[in-house]
């Protein structure tokens, strides 16, 4: 195999190993509001504190408008409209063409147990119910991790305050990763068929 050929093969194999290598939930970090009525949303920016707010819903909003609502700017990928390539301006050098690089984009994580997981919609599809929690986190690294924000629990009652989100649970590929996957299976179809033509 030619070193163009391995860095085909690298740049598909490597989102996949990232989400193979998912554990599911990861616990957040006490920084949260506790007791939010609402839907908790948070924004982890790569550096500086994280940005909390809650927000009213009555469960037809979708992640995309909650973080609207928070007052975030989110900034799609011209390719693929679903994903998020900046909050806020940031990363300001990303021009948003194509997907992120898997070491450096922002992952959408929701929870319905008060234990962060990466969620399986886009910002578009998934709808938090009253008492959820949505976060968008940066991702510096081949490890993913949890926003440094702890969803709550409801000091009214001591249960947890997160109620079900329409998320689909248990393991699954992040959206993110599909589509760079699909992308990159794209990508060495093309070039093995140009090789291929006389």
């Amino acid at each position: 195999m030619t070193t163009s050929g391995r860095t085909h093969w690298r740049a598909l194999l490597t989102p996949l190993l990232v989400a193979l290598a998912w554990p599911g939930a990861l616990p957040g970090t006490a920084v949260g509001q506790s007791g939010c009525s609402g839907v908790l949303v948070a924004v982890a920016p790569p550096t500086g504190a994280p940005a909390t707010e809650c927000v009213t819903n009555d469960g037809d909003l979708t992640a995309a408008e909650l973080f609207t609502a928070a007052g975030h700017r989110l900034t799609r990928v011209q390719r693929f409209p679903g994903a998020v390539c900046r909050v806020d301006g940031v990363p300001a050098e990303d021009p948003c063409v194509a997907m992120p690089p898997a070491d450096a984009y922002w992952g959408l994580f929701s929870t319905d147990d008060g234990q962060w997981r990466f969620a399986t919609l886009g910002v578009d599809a998934l709808r938090p119910s009253p008492g959820g929690a949505v976060a968008l986190a940066w991702q510096d690294g081949a490890e993913v991790t949890a926003p440094p924000v702890d969803p709550g629990t409801d000091t009214r009652s001591g249960t947890s305050a997160v109620a079900p989100a329409t998320e689909v649970e248990g393991w699954a590929l992040p959206t993110w990763v599909l589509l760079t996957v699909g992308a990159g299976i794209a990508l060495v179809l093309v070039t093995v068929r140009r090789r291929g033509s006389p």
